[in-house]
């Protein structure tokens, strides 16, 4: 018998799309989670954390009612908490006002609630002062006196401005204040009364600016 004769096999050619799939290594062991601390912080951090700061203390109350009482705490040196409650008379508004600026100016950390109101009651008092040392005197000399009535017209604007700033019982009397003396200036600046008009009022003006800086209590 002969022999077969060997034959070689024939290799394949690889469809397109196929795709070989190689061997890999073993995946690497997983790496061990980190130790959680429950409650405080990892022994690795808890040197550099910054110290805590103390908690603020509250600072001592005061009420402010009268100037006698800003008086008293001018040479206080711990910071107060300090609520103005009002002045006696509008003229102690400036000093009182000085009390508190300088207490500010101190940087010790005083806080005072109030001091916007206590400003414009202040302003006030200024606006009064020359309606009733400088412009009624002039007017009572001469009630036809221009430069005089523009003046009080004048002041009539800013204690408006005043009024549009404040609030509660100072604005209100404010308000009331300006409508006086405005109403009087304007009537006689427009020729709309004689001067003999204004001398007749002038004394009312005159009540008023003096009851007012004076004699009434202002609520803040």
């Amino acid at each position: 018998r002969g022999s077969r004769g060997f034959t070689p096999p024939v290799s394949r050619p690889i469809p397109l799309g196929y795709k070989i799939q190689e061997r890999r290594p073993a995946d690497p062991p997983p790496t061990p989670s980190p130790a959680i601390h429950i409650g405080s912080d990892p022994p690795s951090s808890r040197d550099h954390l910054p110290p805590r700061a103390p908690a603020p203390m509250a600072l001592p109350f005061a009420q402010v009612q009268l100037l006698a009482d800003a008086e008293n705490l001018r040479h206080v040196v711990d910071p107060h908490y300090v609520k103005l409650v009002g002045v006696e008379r509008l003229c102690d508004a400036p000093a009182m006002e000085s009390v508190f600026l300088e207490k500010s100016m101190e940087g010790t950390g005083w806080e005072v609630l109030g001091m916007d109101q206590l400003r414009h009651a202040s302003r006030l008092d200024m606006r009064l002062r020359t309606v009733r040392y400088e412009i009624i005197p002039a007017l009572l000399r001469n009630p036809a006196d221009d430069s005089a009535l523009r003046r009080l017209s004048g002041q009539a604007q800013g204690i408006r401005r005043i009024a549009k700033r404040s609030s509660g019982y100072l604005r209100t009397l404010a308000a009331w204040i300006e409508n006086r003396f405005r109403s009087v200036a304007e009537k006689v600046l427009k020729s709309k009364r004689p001067p003999s008009w204004l001398a007749d009022r002038l004394y009312g003006l005159e009540v008023i600016s003096k009851k007012v800086h004076k004699r009434r209590y202002i609520l803040l």
